[in-house]
């Protein structure tokens, strides 16, 4: 069963392409595959800037709820012990 961070991102986020970004960002930082925190934070920047490009919003705080979303998940794939 997928975590409601999951649910929620899938909920938000409509393009396909973006969501497979995501996830593979994910996906990359559970098996540590990005290393580094320069590395960390250009591949989260891009990731972020693709959603927040394909993301049909009505108004700022809409697109905030997004983000926060999108982020959240990224978090929750983080390996702990960082």
């Amino acid at each position: 069963m997928p975590s409601s961070s999951a649910t929620r991102i899938d909920a938000l986020i409509k393009d396909r392409s973006t969501l497979r970004a995501l996830r593979s960002l994910a996906l990359q930082l559970q098996r540590r595959q990005v290393a580094g925190p320069s590395h960390v934070a250009a591949i989260t920047a891009k990731t972020l800037r693709s959603v927040v490009s394909t993301t049909k919003f009505q108004n700022v705080e809409e697109l905030v709820q997004v983000i926060r979303a999108a982020g959240g998940f990224l978090q929750e794939a983080q390996p702990g012990g960082v």
